[in-house]
C-alpha cells in the first residue's frame, strides 16, 4: 500500500489518518498507518477499502494466477481458502491491526480480517464476486469478520 492508498482508503471509508510512515516488514517495505475511526463500521468500511486496494496489488493477482492453474473457479475458491488456512495460523491480537494480505502471509499468523482480507484479495483479483461478512451484537459494531466468495 502506498502512503496516497492509505489517505484514500481513510477517507472512503470515513476514518482519519492520523500518522503514516515506510516500514520494514517480511514481505518488503509497507506503508503504515496509525488511522482513528469513528466507529466500528467505519473500520469495517476501512477494511474493506484495504481489501480491494490488495486486489489490485500485482503481487496478489500472480498468487492467485498461481493458485487458479488449470481450475475452475469453484476449484480455485477452495484451493484459495485451503491455502491460506494452512499458510496464516489464526491467532487473536490486541487492538485492532489491519496487515496486508501479502505480510499477513509472510508472517503466517493473523486473526479474523487478516485472513479475510487475504481470501477477498486472492479472489477478488481473479475477478470472482468476494465480499466482507460481518458479525456483531444487534445494533453494535462488528466483532468477527469473514470473507466470501459467489461461484
Amino acid at each position: 500500500t502506498q502512503p496516497a492508498d492509505l489517505f484514500v482508503a481513510a477517507s472512503r471509508s470515513g476514518c482519519f489518518v492520523e500518522r503514516v510512515s515506510l516500514a520494514d516488514t517480511i514481505d518488503g517495505k509497507q506503508t503504515a498507518g496509525l488511522i482513528s475511526c469513528p466507529t466500528g463500521w467505519a473500520s469495517a468500511r476501512l477494511l474493506l477499502e484495504l481489501c480491494k486496494q490488495d486486489a489490485k496489488r500485482p503481487e496478489v493477482r500472480a498468487l492467485a494466477d498461481k493458485l487458479a492453474e488449470g481450475r475452475s473457479a469453484e476449484a480455485f475458491a477452495r484451493t484459495a481458502h485451503a491455502f491460506v488456512k494452512a499458510r496464516v495460523r489464526f491467532e487473536r491480537e490486541e487492538g485492532e491491526i489491519f496487515q496486508g494480505a501479502l505480510h499477513s502471509l509472510a508472517l503466517g499468523v493473523g486473526d479474523c480480517d487478516d485472513h479475510a482480507r487475504l481470501l477477498f484479495a486472492l479472489w477478488a483479483s481473479r475477478g470472482l464476486p468476494a465480499r466482507l461478512g460481518f458479525l456483531g451484537k444487534k445494533g453494535g459494531d462488528p466483532k468477527h469478520v469473514w470473507a466470501e466468495v459467489m461461484i
